[in-house]
């Protein structure tokens, strides 16, 4: 074992090597003396250093690394900051908020060097040191199965009314409940329009322009009505959702924001984070009207696959520009679905060479050098076309407006396989359009111990064992943090 010791105390560049045969011995100086930094170690022979005062300089961005019995310059982080923690988890790197800034950032290894860095989140000004955990960083989603939904339905020959469903998909029961959840995306209740997009941000749920005049704005839902959001920015084109051309997260100059991309119009997007506008300058070769698209979440790269004159083509923005991705296999062009599922995307039946009942993992080839492929998961039991399509969690639902048939669908996805479920709830009733399913909100889990329940300031001499029980209604992570005394005698 060997342990490799530097910088600190009032500007120090010495660096020491401990073995437990030898002791400590000089190693060659750090190339600028520092303190206040932090360091993680990839695997047996490389150290990284971020951040932290560099002597007659500052505070600093700068990456070192320690290779070879020397130190060498390795980049820059995103912005400056000391007393952090950093933290390798896979080829990903973790650096947490420090002494001067609550931006906690993410660096990509690669075998050999380290990427540019993006911003994950900020947690505000004056931050703690906090300790970095791995498991909080694994993906945590409970199942949903329990929704509003709201969608114009043919009532008569000739009319439509828009209605809102109280609906679950464990009981499958439903009922009639108010349309207020989606009030200032109605363009009218008897109207048979109805589009707004659905993207969850920062678990803030947004319905994102629609039909007619819901077309050029954007709205929060508060949990039981939509709030308008005043913007600002560059001047908002608009957005009208069809099928899987949906509102999805990815990342512009290094930040987290939404993704708005009106490809029945050109072949550019705009982007939004929660009041501001910014019109992303790259363009995709093909024009994708018609077709769908997905974030890759590992590395948030937005990705649109088909279109009407563009079937089977797959383009992937980086966050600075596009590049072409493996042709669909099945040539999808029109009316499919693309739905996130954490390790790829996958598409849902569509206009292709299989018409309606394929579905198509896109995912890694070689994670390292970030190539994709596709993936064929079979032959779907129910015809998809037409539809909106939602992930929450492992479970995938969907509206079909077409008779016969017309009513809730579900499938599930396991991270291995796709189940088509088919039908859930019958509605009975042509949709004017596809409407959209909103987690019902504010339920909470509660952690239900087994045995006694361990209080505060005492010592704990027996495991603790307990379980969480939640209505699963939504898809929030809650990380339970217990405070207690340990006997080290024991």
């Amino acid at each position: 074992m060997v342990f490799l010791v530097f910088g600190g105390g009032t500007y120090i560049a010495d660096t020491e090597i401990f073995t437990p045969e030898v002791g400590f011995s000089a190693a060659q100086p750090m190339i600028t003396a520092a303190n206040r930094m932090n360091s993680v170690t990839i695997g047996t022979d490389r150290v990284i250093m971020f951040g932290g005062f560099l002597e007659g300089e500052g505070i600093t961005e700068k990456i070192f690394m320690y290779y070879n019995d020397e130190w060498s310059f390795a980049g820059n982080m995103i912005v400056a900051n000391s007393r952090t923690t950093a933290i390798l988890i896979g080829s990903s790197i973790i650096v947490s908020s420090g002494q001067q800034s609550g931006v906690i950032q993410q660096f990509e290894w690669d075998g050999y060097s380290i990427s540019e860095g993006r911003i994950v989140d900020d947690v505000g000004d004056n931050p703690s040191t906090p300790i970095v955990i791995p498991e909080l960083f694994e993906e945590c989603e409970r199942p949903t199965n329990e929704f509003i939904f709201g969608s114009p339905l043919k009532v008569t020959d000739s009319s439509y009314e828009f209605t809102a469903l109280d609906l679950s998909l464990s009981t499958l029961d439903y009922f009639d409940t108010s349309p207020a959840y989606f009030k200032d995306v109605i363009l009218s209740t008897e109207s048979s329009q109805f589009a707004p997009g659905y993207v969850n941000y920062k678990g803030q749920v947004y319905l994102m322009g629609g039909a007619g005049r819901t077309w050029s704005s954007i709205y929060k839902f508060t949990g039981s009505t939509t709030e308008r959001v005043e913007l600002s920015g560059e001047r908002y084109k608009g957005f009208s959702r069809l099928d899987g051309n949906n509102p999805v997260v990815g990342w512009q100059d290094n930040q987290e924001r939404i993704f708005i991309c009106n490809f029945n119009s050109n072949k550019s997007c705009q982007t939004f984070d929660g009041s501001v506008i910014r019109n992303v300058e790259a363009e995709t070769v093909y024009a994708h009207s018609q077709g769908c698209i997905g974030t890759f979440e590992r590395n948030k790269e937005v990705v649109v696959i088909g279109g009407r004159d563009a079937a089977g083509k797959t383009e992937i923005f980086n966050g600075t520009s596009w590049r072409a991705g493996p042709d669909h296999p099945n040539n999808l062009a029109a009316r499919g679905v693309a739905v996130d599922v954490g390790a790829g995307i996958i598409t849902i039946g569509g206009y292709g060479d299989l018409s309606g009942y394929s579905a198509y993992l896109l995912t890694y080839d070689n994670m390292i050098e970030n190539t994709k492929k596709w993936v064929d998961l079979g032959r779907l039991n129910s015809y998809y076309v037409y539809m909106s399509i939602f992930r929450f969690g492992e479970i995938i639902v969907a509206h079909r407006t077409s008779l016969p048939n017309a009513g809730i669908y579900m499938l599930t996805w396991d991270g291995n396989s796709l189940e088509d479920h088919g039908m859930q709830i019958d509605l009975g009733l042509i949709g004017g359009s596809s409407g959209i399913f909103i987690p019902k909100e504010k339920t909470k889990c509660e952690s239900i111990f087994i045995g006694d329940t361990p209080q505060r300031d005492t010592d704990v001499e027996e495991e603790i064992i307990f379980e969480q029980q939640c209505d699963i209604r939504n898809s929030d992570a809650y990380v339970i943090k217990f405070e207690v005394e340990c006997d080290f005698d024991k």
